[in-house]
């Protein structure tokens, strides 16, 4: 036979259609000879055996049917039949919950919700791009798992490999690609501005000492307080990418910011890694701390506003200067013009540490780790000019 339609029918569950009744094996069973039959809106549930068998019948659209807890698979494919149609995948979820996958090209993919592997609860459908690629935004259900069904050239698949949702922090950054996708070091600068309070970006540990984000352009001032930036242990390396365009790559344009744990290397390609900038609500009080600074063609670390602290920091193998202060300035425990290990020569080309006009700059301090080491630089060590 072919050409059926079974609607709307119940399985496995008492009238109210949630009470288990249980006794029966398999719900569907299409054999040979069976093409073109259509499942849809039915509930299949509490079999002994598989929710729906289909033995070798091809071009079965099944859609929107409830499918859970049976003892076997909610669906089972045997082997040609179906034109061998394979469950899509699952791949990533968003922190905005949208789910992300791959399917046959241009198929029609339904989204479940299940607490193991089946389809208890239907969720929504979209439909794959060209290149199979398939994104939906849904609403989760906690404590359940996400299964998908695929319709491609009018056959359905079965469930796929259960997805636990986790859904990371927009905080978190977890490829190097530059971007404005979620994932990007962009993308979490611009969410961080955008949310008031405190926002700590981290990278994912997938990354390694190995890898370099490369910034195609500045990334995104930073205009909100509370941002902290940390590269973590690896020390997360940043620079501009062969075709960067733009001056500084990272400006801060608000108060009580923090840089850590960074590697920003200008490879004689960026004119400048950080401007503590007197735009916006300004950068006042603002830290940068355990990171290096090395290969911008003009100035490492520069500022115009007050009041921002430089602590631990390798300044090394810039241009003009290493570091161009502000007013009221704390640098301590740096090494400028140094190797990391302040053992050898990395000089910045002219000067180490320009003071300029401004005043009430603290260069070092009374404690053994306030001591900067300013040696090799080209030129001058520290540069201090009068109004």
């Amino acid at each position: 036979g072919g050409h059926n339609m079974v609607r709307n029918n119940t399985m496995g569950l008492a009238a109210n259609g949630i009470t288990p009744v249980t006794g029966g094996a398999t719900g569907f069973y299409l054999n040979s000879g069976a093409k073109s039959d259509s499942l849809i809106d039915n509930k299949v549930a509490y079999g002994l055996s598989t929710g729906i068998y289909i033995q070798s019948a091809d071009s079965t659209i099944m859609f929107r049917n409830l499918v859970h807890h049976n003892f076997g698979p909610g669906i089972q494919i045997d082997p040609g039949a179906q034109l061998n149609v394979t469950p899509p995948k699952i791949t990533s979820i968003a922190f905005d919950s949208t789910l992300n996958g791959t399917a046959a090209p241009f198929a029609l993919v339904q989204i479940y919700a299940d607490s193991v592997n089946q389809g208890q609860i239907f969720l929504d459908t979209t439909k794959a791009n060209g290149s199979g690629l398939w994104a939906k935004k849904i609403t989760l259900l906690p404590g359940f798992k996400l299964t998908a069904l695929q319709d491609s050239a009018q056959n359905t698949s079965a469930f796929s490999t259960p997805f636990v949702p986790v859904i990371a922090s927009p905080l978190l950054v977890t490829h190097a690609v530059d971007d404005s996708t979620t994932g990007s070091l962009r993308f979490a600068i611009g969410y961080a501005n955008a949310h008031t309070g405190q926002d700590t970006i981290r990278f994912a540990g997938t990354f390694t000492a190995a890898d370099t984000i490369f910034a195609l352009s500045p990334m995104p001032p930073i205009t909100d307080s509370l941002t902290v930036i940390d590269g973590g242990a690896i020390k997360m390396a940043i620079g501009p990418n062969a075709g960067y365009t733009g001056f500084t790559l990272f400006s801060l344009r608000a108060p009580k910011n923090v840089l850590t744990n960074l590697t920003l290397v200008g490879r004689h390609i960026a004119q400048r890694a950080i401007f503590f900038d007197n735009a916006g609500l300004g950068a006042y009080f603002n830290r940068l701390e355990n990171s290096k600074v090395i290969d911008f063609t003009l100035v490492g670390v520069q500022g115009d506003v007050a009041w921002d602290t430089l602590r631990n920091n390798l300044v090394s193998g810039n241009g003009i200067a290493g570091i161009a202060s502000g007013p009221g300035w704390v640098i301590a425990g740096n090494r400028i013009g140094t190797n990391a290990a302040g053992t050898a020569s990395y000089g910045n080309q002219k000067i180490g540490l320009s003071l300029d006009v401004y005043p009430l700059v603290t260069v070092g301090g009374t404690l053994p780790a306030d001591r900067n080491i300013i040696s090799g630089n080209d030129s001058l060590g520290i540069e201090v000019n009068g109004d």
